[in-house]
């Protein structure tokens, strides 16, 4: 493994490797190095200009309470110790990969920005992190159902050379991974903890030395489990990916919190398989912003998926800012001077249509009205309150009133 320059500077200034209590001097963090990086290419300055023998000179009027210029000193008197842990890793077969390499995952930068972290650790193919794929994501007490939805996404991806990037944790992750593997396709696993032990493991060995599996970290390579890291690979995963699809959330954890850190940042398009239970992960991620996903693995098609766009139509505080109108396949649309109230109305229209002889649930209908979860919720309640719509319990649905018929449009 030959480290450029600049990846040796950014390694000693952001790596750690040592256990965390044991260091005398913390490393920069991810949000630390981003704003440091920003600063020194403003200056017109690599990693690599970082030494000691002028060091005050090179950071001539830079001001930062936690970076001092005695920290960055310390930091990159580390020499010794990058050389024993380089030595290491390469023993054991993994490569490093800093912000500065050319192949340093594009979508990480695209969407993280300066947030992206400064190294990698891995083993396997490292081309693989510039590929894409479908993000799959779950509980790791997920039911013997969802385990099983999970294997069969993990399938059917390898059978549609899609590839599949998920987390590695026991559960929903780790079934989609191997059955993917076990299908021939390839896999990235973003990685918590212990990314050394986990290469090394029988059930993954192989598959990194056939060039189809890709095991990558943002923390030392023998770091142990802790919380903050595993919330914090979660957003690797996604913006890795293309797609991402959720399998089965609680409304506490590293799943909902990824899935919904997600939402709120829009990085992939987020579908989440179906459920009726009321109050779930999955239905509060899906009252998010997220779109259902069929039951039935038979009824998806992975390509479609990873091809998904997020929605244009926003409809809340945006709602009117492009043109929309009622077509042939339930598609609403409005136009810019419209006001709420027309929207409405068009809305109706289309519900009218649709619940006219059979009722049918919010998630039917959310899965042919392009709405946000909120706005349909709304609205539905407006239509029972006047008298629109009937609501039915058992499961809850609803069906146009046989008091209340509106010309169709």
């Amino acid at each position: 493994m030959t480290l450029s320059d600049n990846s040796q500077a950014i390694l000693l200034l952001t790596a750690h490797f040592t256990e965390r209590k044991n260091e005398s001097v913390k490393p920069l963090t991810t949000t630390e190095w981003g704003r440091f990086a920003t600063w020194l290419k403003d200056q017109q300055l690599n990693p690599c200009s970082i030494n000691t023998e002028n060091l005050d000179e090179l950071l001539t009027g830079w001001v930062d309470k936690s970076i001092t210029t005695d920290r960055l000193g310390a930091l990159i008197r580390r020499g010794n110790a990058l050389a024993l842990a380089v030595e290491k890793w390469q023993r054991a077969g993994l490569w490093v990969m800093t912000r500065s390499d050319s192949d340093y995952p594009k979508l990480l930068k695209q969407r993280l920005r300066s947030a992206s972290p400064p190294v990698l650790f891995g083993c396997g193919d490292r081309e693989s992190l510039n590929r894409g794929g479908l993000a799959v994501v779950g509980s790791r007490k997920a039911s013997i159902q969802d385990l099983e939805y999970s294997r069969s996404i993990g399938a059917k991806a390898a059978s549609q050379g899609v590839q599949v990037i998920s987390g590695g944790a026991k559960g929903v992750d780790e079934s989609a991974m191997l059955e993917a593997l076990n299908f021939g396709g390839n896999v990235i696993g973003v990685v918590a903890e212990s990314l050394l032990k986990t290469s090394l493991s029988m059930k993954y060995r192989q598959y990194v030395l056939d060039g189809k599996l890709a095991l990558v970290s943002p923390f030392n390579p023998e770091a142990r489990f802790s919380v903050p890291q595993a919330m914090d690979r979660n957003k690797l995963i996604y913006c890795l990916s293309n797609v991402g699809l959720v399998v089965q959330s609680e409304t506490k954890g590293g799943t909902w919190s990824g899935a919904n850190e997600n939402l709120k940042r829009k990085w992939v398009p987020l579908w989440v398989k179906r459920t009726a239970e009321m109050g779930s992960g999955n239905e509060k991620i899906f009252e998010g912003g997220a779109r259902w996903a069929p039951k039935s693995v038979d009824e998806i098609d992975i390509v479609d998926l990873v091809n998904a766009e997020w929605e244009t139509v926003t409809l809340e505080t945006e709602l009117f800012n492009e043109p929309v109108s009622v077509g042939e396949e339930g598609r609403v649309s409005y136009e810019a001077n419209q006001s709420t109230d027309e929207f409405y109305e068009l809305f109706l229209t289309k519900v009218q249509i649709l619940c006219k002889d059979h009722p049918k649930t919010k998630e039917e209908l959310a899965s042919i009205l392009p709405l946000q979860p909120t706005q349909l919720q709304t609205w539905l309640k407006r239509a029972t309150e006047e008298g629109k719509l009937n609501k039915k319990l058992r499961p809850v649905s609803y069906i146009w009133s046989d008091q209340c018929n509106l010309p169709l449009k």
